[in-house]
């Protein structure tokens, strides 16, 4: 391949969103943020990458994208006072906001908070198996609740059973 046809960035760009040629790149690119954007969507790259690369917020919530390792690889690699410097509470809701699978690479501590949970939760169902036990009954509850809620409306003679169903609580409470 000529030199010319090598250094030319529209041509590697195009060819990398077709095949997976970062390797390959002149090392120009490979410092290039969208080069490593598309790289990074092969879900391979982010072990690849220099420990700058590796370090860079936009590349990390970019790589969880497409690969869920990517924080078990930042997370153990890194020593306790490296953890809580990387990972404030704002990149810690960011990766979450991308990601909600990776809270199961988190510490119990990060898994058992509330706002993390619920973050999680909302952007993938999914990590309510990772998160700790007692955030799983509740939601489990409050999903039996809607289910039973929802059945009402399939009932044949609903108004007669909320009557019941309010005399019952009544007598009750």
């Amino acid at each position: 391949i000529s030199l010319r046809l090598k250094n030319d960035r529209n041509l590697a760009l195009q060819a990398l969103k077709k095949v997976n040629i970062y390797d390959f790149l002149p090392e120009t690119f490979k410092n290039d943020l969208e080069f490593i954007n598309e790289g990074l969507s092969y879900g391979n790259l982010f072990s690849r990458l220099n420990e700058k690369q590796r370090s860079d917020k936009k590349i990390i919530l970019e790589a969880l994208k497409h690969d869920n390792d990517v924080i078990k690889n930042i997370y153990f690699e890194n020593k306790d006072e490296e953890k809580k410097e990387f990972f404030t509470d704002k990149m810690i809701e960011e990766i979450l906001k991308v990601n909600g699978l990776v809270i199961k690479d988190f510490d119990k501590d990060i898994r058992s908070n509330k706002k993390y949970a619920l973050i999680a939760v909302k952007q993938n169902p999914k990590s309510i198996n990772y998160i700790n036990k007692l955030y799983k009954k509740i939601t489990s509850l409050w999903k039996g609740f809607v289910d039973g809620v929802k059945s009402i409306f399939t009932m044949k003679k609903k108004g007669l059973f909320i009557v019941y169903t309010l005399l019952i609580w009544g007598f009750y409470v």
